[in-house]
């Protein structure tokens, strides 16, 4: 057994899920629905998705990768109303694929090495770990979204309740 490969294979496996059910979801939802927000400080789904892109070419591109970090955080959450379904969809797929393609040339031997990510050390590892709890975080509040907009017509992306539904 390889722990640090299974670790890799692991995050790649989570990573892949997270991209079907957000482009799924995303799929479902009206562009109004994308837009929607229930007060000010909140995010819409369309701003989630461009952060959930944001953080993943931070972490993969410029932390694990090597490519200059250009990030603007503040303005994943700033614009409004400028991505169709489609956008989304495409960033969605085109990062993922970016992300996936460092993550499968990352050797597992790498995984205790430090990385200077938003100018803070941190190990490989950690960044993995890092990225699946936080974009896990922000696809369930996309989803939740879509369920609170669809309501009844939300059709479920895992298991389906038991209950006479």
């Amino acid at each position: 057994m390889d722990l640090s490969a299974d670790v890799v294979t692991c995050v790649r496996t989570r990573l892949e899920d997270l991209k079907r059910r957000l482009v799924a979801t995303l799929g479902r939802m009206s562009p109004e629905d994308l837009t929607w927000r229930p007060n000010r400080e909140s995010n819409s789904a369309s701003n989630l998705v461009v952060h959930i892109c944001g953080n993943l070419r931070q972490r993969f591109h410029a932390g694990l990768g090597g490519a200059p970090d250009v990030r603007d955080r503040d303005a994943e959450f700033a614009a409004s109303g400028a991505w169709t379904t489609a956008d989304l969809i495409v960033l969605v797929q085109r990062t993922f694929a970016d992300v996936d393609g460092i993550h499968e040339s990352l050797p597992a031997h790498r995984l205790g090495e430090e990385e200077m990510i938003r100018a803070k050390p941190t190990t490989v590892l950690d960044v993995l770990i890092r990225v699946v709890g936080h974009i896990s975080e922000h696809v369930g509040q996309v989803i939740y979204i879509a369920k609170a907009r669809l309501g009844e017509e939300f059709e479920t992306l895992s298991i389906p309740r038991a209950t006479g539904r």
